[in-house]
């Protein structure tokens, strides 16, 4: 959990995107900008869509907020106001770490802390100047240039890492070919999370109100926006869609995050009693979900169910200390047509 004597004036913000294939849409193609449906026979691609998502933790827990169906990452940054007195810490997995999401959230006056590729691999942080042990915290500027012509290497006086940023890479504030420069200042920290295993996180957060242990404890609440979205995609079943066209399936992406934020906000004020047992136990996600969806129901009477009781019979341990090893799924998966199941 974050404390909050110490996170106070920053909120944190979660950033992370999951994909959701659409078989249906993939059977109407454009023809002079009327969408003509194919035949039943046309084999269809499946068509992926993006879905960005912002989570605040100092909330109520798991509650999707700010959707967008992009396939670009730095208007999730934009987006967002800045509050007076405020400052926003965007904390992304992997896939948020470029230089391009760093230079918008440093354009707000913001803040960010992305995970990136360990040391010795081929990413972000691979070639910069480490010290010799294998955990540090450094300081490093890199100057962003998008041009290899000698005069803009001549005009660079400062000392700090010359980056290249190339014309399939985004980058918004230096136009591809132009002799203008962009510096930017972060700090690298790397630390282990195993006896063989070490993390590598990029960020701008001060060292003196944000210490490596902080630094931990802080990354480490992003773990819970993946499990919402897994519940979200497989309980509450955001899988696959049934609709036909594109504002169709907004609408059924829409309908689910109601149901998810209505699920996990009825297990948030549901009381359970504790007693001496070996786990402490949770309200079950999945046995929720059906009773919730049974509620909203507009045929159900209101009056012959209490929805609290029913979900404090629905519960399991809590096993934190249980850890799987990550499936290697490929990044493309085979899809699944509507007749396998019968809703």
């Amino acid at each position: 959990m974050i404390s909050g004597d110490w996170i106070l004036p920053y909120q944190p913000l979660l950033l992370s995107a999951s994909s959701a294939q659409s078989l249906n849409l993939m059977r109407w193609k454009l023809y002079s900008g009327t969408l003509i449906p194919l035949p039943w026979n046309c084999r269809p691609l499946p068509l992926w869509i993006r879905i960005t998502v912002s989570w605040l933790p100092m909330a109520l827990p798991a509650l999707f907020s700010a959707l967008r169906l992009s396939h670009h990452q730095t208007t999730t940054v934009d987006r967002h106001d800045v509050l007076d007195g405020i400052k926003n810490i965007y904390i992304g997995d992997r896939g948020y770490c470029s230089y391009n999401n760093m230079a918008h959230v440093v354009e707000q006056g913001q803040y960010f802390l992305f995970r990136t590729k360990d040391i010795h691999s081929k990413g972000l942080v691979g070639n910069f100047n480490f010290p010799d042990a294998e955990s540090f915290d450094i300081d490093v500027s890199v100057i962003l240039v998008r041009s290899h012509s000698k005069k803009v290497l001549a005009d660079i006086h400062t000392e700090g890492y010359i980056r290249f940023v190339d014309q399939a890479a985004a980058f918004d504030y230096i136009e591809y070919g132009s002799y203008d420069t962009y510096e930017l200042s972060f700090r690298i920290l790397r630390f282990p999370i195993s006896t063989s295993t070490y993390e590598c996180i990029v960020t701008n957060l001060p060292r003196d109100e944000f210490p490596v242990e902080r630094i931990k404890t802080l990354y480490n609440t992003r773990w819970s926006i993946e499990s919402s979205f897994r519940k979200l995609k497989y309980t509450i079943g955001l899988s696959n869609f049934h609709a036909y066209k594109p504002e169709y399936v907004k609408q059924e992406i829409w309908a689910r995050l109601l149901a998810y934020n209505i699920t996990e906000t009825m297990i948030n004020y549901t009381l359970l009693e504790k007693h001496r047992t070996k786990h402490e136990y949770k309200v079950n996600f999945t046995m929720a979900a059906h009773i919730c969806r049974a509620f909203l129901r507009l045929t159900t009477e209101k009056d012959q169910y209490d929805v609290m009781s029913l979900l404090k019979k629905e519960l399991i341990p809590i096993r934190n200390e249980r850890q799987y090893p990550r499936l290697q799924t490929a990044h493309f998966r085979r899809p699944r047509y509507f007749i396998y199941r019968a809703a």
